[in-house]
C-alpha cells in the first residue's frame, strides 16, 4: 500500500518510510514551494511529535530541504494545531510536520501545508511529489539553505487565552492526552480556570495506555471510568497529534462531534451572524436544521480537511466541524484546532449555567448509524447499485453517494486507500434505523 495518502504521506518505519526516502521527500517539497512562491529561497516551518523514529526522519527531511536551497524554521515537539498556527503567523512559504497522528507508534509521516497554513492534499501535491520522488527528478540549490530554530508556543498560547471567557468559574475537566501531544497543552489547560485531571499527558510515542485514536470507544473506557467515579463538568479526549477532540458530558456519555458542531454553531452564529459553517456529509441533519434557523448558512462538503478548508475560505466560514472529530476555526488560519474548540465549549458551560447533558440534549433529534464499513472490491459498482435501488430519492454525488428521503437518508462513499465501502444511515426513529440498515447491509452483501 502506498504511504502518499489523500491527505499526507505516512507509513511503517523503517519498512515504507525511511529516512533515505525522507530526505528525497524534503528535496521535493522544497522544489514545489519554490516553484509556488517563484524564488530559491522559500522559508519552511518544520516540527515533530513525540514518536521515536520522528528525530531521525526529521533530520533526513531537513537535509534535503537545505540541499534544494530553501531555509527552515523548526518549532520542534508541536501539535499539529500548533504547527498550523506557525504556518500562518510566521508567514512562511510552507510547512511540514513529522507526524502519523492517531496511527500506532510503528508508524510516522508528514503533513504539510503551503503558504497561510494552506493544505497539501492528494489533488494539491501529494501525488506530485509521489511521481517526481519515484522519477527521481531533485533540483538542488545554488547554495545551502540554513535552519534556525524558533519557540513560538508563547505566541500560539496567548492566542488561545484570548478567546476564553469567564475563567474565575471553575470547571472540573477531565483531560485524556492518550500520551500524545496534547500532554504539552497543560500549562494552557491551567489558565482556563478548570480543576484539571489530566490523564496520560507522559509524551509516549509507544502509546502505553491505549491507542491516541478517541474515535474508538474502547479508547475511551480510561476517561470514562474516571468520570464515572468522580464529578466533572465535561470530559475531553484527544488523538496523537492532538488534532482531533472528543467530548463527553458530566455522565461520561461521548457527545457524537455533528451534536457538538451543532452546539458550538449556536455561539458562533451570534458571534458571526450569517456565516456559513460547513460539515461533512457523514453529519445529522441537525446541523443545517439549526443552522438555518439561526439565520446562518450551511454548506455540506466532501470528507477530509483539504476539502472543508478550501470551502470555508471560499464562503468566509468562521467555524466548521467533521464527525471524525475535526474543529475548523477562521481565527487559527483557517485549520482545525481542537484546544480553542474545548475554550469554546468551557465558555458556552459557564455562560449557559446548564449541564452538558442538558445542551446537547435538543439537538439529539435523529438516530444515527455512525459511520459502519463494508469490505467491498467493486466499490463503484456496488455505489452505483444503491443509487439504483434508491432512486426515488434525493440523490446527490457530492461524496460517494447520497439519498435523501423525508424522513431519512444515508451517504456510502469508498475509502482512499483500502476496499472498503463506508456507510452512514440516520433516520427520524430508531425502527427505521434498523430497517433502512438491513436492507442496504442485504444490497452489500
Amino acid at each position: 500500500m502506498s504511504i502518499y495518502k489523500a491527505y499526507d504521506i505516512r507509513g511503517i518505519v523503517p519498512d515504507e518510510l525511511n529516512d533515505r526516502l525522507a530526505e528525497k521527500i524534503g528535496i521535493v517539497f522544497a522544489n514545489l514551494m519554490q516553484e509556488e512562491a517563484g524564488k530559491q529561497d522559500v522559508s519552511i516551518v518544520t516540527a515533530n511529535d513525540m514518536r521515536d523514529s520522528g528525530i531521525g526522519l526529521l533530520n533526513a527531511l531537513h537535509a534535503g530541504m537545505l540541499k534544494a536551497g530553501a531555509n527552515i524554521v523548526h518549532i520542534g515537539l508541536s501539535s499539529t494545531p500548533m504547527f498550523y498556527f506557525a504556518a500562518g503567523f510566521l508567514g512562511v512559504d510552507g510547512g511540514i510536520a513529522c507526524t502519523a497522528s492517531h496511527n500506532p507508534s510503528k508508524y510516522n509521516g508528514f503533513k504539510m501545508v503551503r503558504a497561510g497554513s494552506r493544505p497539501v492534499s492528494e489533488d494539491s501535491g501529494i501525488r506530485e511529489i509521489e511521481k517526481r520522488v519515484a522519477e527521481r527528478r531533485f533540483r538542488f540549490g545554488q547554495e545551502q539553505g540554513k535552519i534556525k530554530y524558533l519557540k513560538i508556543f508563547d505566541e500560539y498560547e496567548q492566542k488561545l487565552l484570548s478567546f476564553a471567557q469567564n475563567t474565575d468559574k471553575i470547571l472540573r475537566v477531565a483531560v485524556d492526552a492518550a500520551n500524545g501531544m496534547a500532554g504539552t497543552y497543560k500549562p494552557i489547560l491551567d489558565k482556563l480556570g478548570f480543576d484539571l485531571m489530566p490523564m496520560f499527558f507522559e509524551l509516549d510515542g509507544a502509546f502505553p495506555n491505549h491507542e491516541a485514536n478517541p474515535l474508538k470507544i474502547e479508547n475511551l473506557r480510561a476517561i470514562q471510568t474516571e468520570m464515572h467515579e468522580n464529578q466533572y463538568n465535561f470530559g475531553v479526549a484527544f488523538d496523537g497529534d492532538a488534532d482531533r477532540v472528543m467530548f463527553l458530558d458530566e455522565l461520561g456519555e461521548v457527545i457524537p462531534a455533528d451534536i457538538m458542531t451543532a452546539l458550538i454553531s449556536q455561539t458562533v452564529l451570534m458571534e458571526h451572524a450569517g456565516s456559513a459553517i460547513v460539515y461533512d456529509v457523514r453529519s445529522s441533519r441537525i446541523v443545517p436544521e439549526l443552522v438555518k434557523i439561526l439565520g446562518g448558512t450551511p454548506v455540506r462538503e466532501k470528507v477530509g480537511h483539504s476539502f472543508i478548508k478550501e470551502t470555508m475560505r471560499k464562503c468566509g466560514s468562521w467555524f466548521s466541524g467533521e464527525f471524525s472529530g475535526h474543529f475548523y476555526w477562521r481565527e487559527m488560519y483557517v485549520s482545525d484546532n481542537a484546544l480553542l474548540t474545548v475554550i469554546y465549549v468551557a465558555n458556552i458551560l459557564r455562560e449557559s449555567g446548564k449541564n452538558l447533558s442538558e445542551l446537547v440534549k435538543p439537538l439529539k433529534k435523529y438516530f444515527h448509524s455512525g459511520e459502519l464499513n463494508f469490505r467491498i472490491e467493486n466499490k463503484d459498482e456496488m455505489m452505483e447499485k444503491l443509487a439504483e435501488h434508491f432512486n426515488d430519492g434525493n440523490v446527490n454525488r457530492i461524496d460517494g453517494v447520497s439519498v435523501s428521503y423525508p424522513s431519512w437518508w444515508f451517504n456510502v462513499r469508498p475509502s482512499n486507500t483500502e476496499p472498503y465501502l463506508r456507510l452512514t444511515v440516520e433516520a427520524e426513529t430508531s425502527e427505521e434505523l434498523s430497517e433502512k440498515l438491513l436492507i442496504i447491509k442485504n444490497i452489500l452483501s
